[in-house]
């Protein structure tokens, strides 16, 4: 049987204004949903919208349509891949990051009880795609991290690190998904990077 989540995303009240934290929570939630073998998964929501309180007076009690005029219409909404005017909010760049995982997942020993990571290897394309966050409930401090993966096919690798950058204004791909290695390497059968 298929297991579906019909909406799921950080609550109203713990939206907030962390653009580091949702990103890491999305990450987060999408791995336990991938590891529990969720079928359906839909994100709450696409885009943040002002509601006219009318459209929902016939059929709801005077209670529910004023709190709900007053969560779509005067509460600070962070949850929509989209805000109010249209612009793309970092969790749009988190699952596009999460999109590039495609192929077999490569096993991972070690770890980190706040720091995951899920590679991947598209024999298709001879890449391997990781994925590295950190995420806790109980509050994220800076981590060290050595990534080493091991078994690929022997040859030519081309190694690229690119972080997310929740906070900057710009919503270019290049601005939010940015470079910060990029080597090659000659007959290898592993990759190794260390960061912070």
């Amino acid at each position: 049987a298929d297991l579906v989540i019909s909406e799921w995303n950080l609550s109203h009240d713990r939206a907030g204004t962390d653009a580091a934290m949702r990103t890491s929570y999305i990450t987060e939630a999408m791995h336990q949903m991938l590891r529990e073998n969720v079928s359906i998964a839909c994100l709450y929501h696409i885009r943040d919208w002002h509601i006219d309180p009318r459209t929902f007076a016939p059929f709801m009690p005077p209670s529910a349509v004023r709190y709900l005029d007053y969560l779509w219409n005067a509460h600070p909404q962070y949850q929509g891949i989209w805000d109010f005017q249209g612009t793309i909010r970092p969790t749009y760049f988190v699952l596009k990051m999460l999109s590039r995982l495609t192929g077999a997942e490569l096993p991972v020993q070690g770890g980190h009880h706040t720091v995951q990571i899920i590679p991947a290897y598209d024999r298709g394309r001879d890449m391997v795609n990781a994925l590295v966050w950190n995420y806790s409930t109980e509050g994220i401090e800076d981590e060290r991290v050595h990534v080493q993966i091991d078994g690929l096919p022997e040859g030519n690798w081309h190694l690229q690190r690119q972080i997310l950058d929740p906070v900057t204004t710009s919503n270019d791909d290049a601005e939010r998904i940015r470079m910060v290695r990029n080597e090659r390497f000659e007959n290898v059968r592993r990759l190794d990077d260390r960061f912070e």
